[in-house]
């Protein structure tokens, strides 16, 4: 057989992030095996071994890449707002949508895997990923809160972020309910009571 370039390990590598990173968001850490997420990257079960040490590595690194999309997204939906609050209102009403609720595989890594992570060891590498992107999102929310001190400025993000991922991994447990839409639009619409109208998403628009 010819031997893989730099190049083509580089793109098999990241082929098989990306698609653990869709797959562990759809079915969890421990739903996923090995050999499933080389094939939905086109490769074969025994490539994985000679980019991952481990399951865990794996799903540290697809982790990271996850969120890194997710950031992304966040600061293209900052770039088109007039101002901190308006950015604010878009950040959340992008977040809790039911595109959002019904593709988890393309959305935020925390409501798809919290609970996956809280099982983890302290010293796991997955729960360091999490931590590290869960800081980057509260600075995110930090930046566009109306004001205040420090204090006041961090309850106020982390409010945000508790309330945007409960309401959208609520809305997907009560997906065959009229519950679910009401986790969505009155959490949207508690969360933005006084931001500016304007700031709301274009329709189907995907933040997460």
């Amino acid at each position: 057989m010819p031997r893989v370039t730099r190049k083509q390990a580089d793109l098999n590598r990241e082929a098989i992030k990306v698609a653990a990173a869709r797959l562990f968001r759809e079915k969890g850490f421990t739903g996923v095996a090995i050999p499933e997420i080389t094939g939905a990257a086109g490769l074969t079960h025994g490539s994985f071994y000679g980019h991952f040490s481990s399951k865990e590595q794996m799903a540290a690194e697809a982790s990271a890449a996850a969120f890194r999309v997710g950031f992304e997204r966040w600061e293209l939906r900052r770039a088109g707002q007039p101002s901190a609050a308006a950015a604010r209102t878009g950040f959340i009403a992008g977040y809790l949508t039911e595109r959002n609720r019904d593709n988890p595989g393309d959305a935020c890594p925390l409501a798809a895997l919290a609970g996956d992570v809280a099982r983890l060891g302290l010293e796991s590498p997955v729960r360091k990923t999490f931590i590290d992107g869960i800081q980057v999102i509260l600075e995110k929310l930090a930046s566009v809160q109306a004001g205040g001190d420090a204090g006041t400025v961090e309850r106020q993000a982390l409010t945000d972020l508790s309330a945007m991922v409960g309401a959208l991994i609520l809305s997907r447990a009560t997906k065959s309910s009229a519950l679910s839409e009401k986790f969505l639009h009155l959490v949207t619409a508690e969360l933005t009571r006084a931001a500016a109208p304007e700031a709301l998403p274009p329709e189907g628009e995907v933040d997460g």
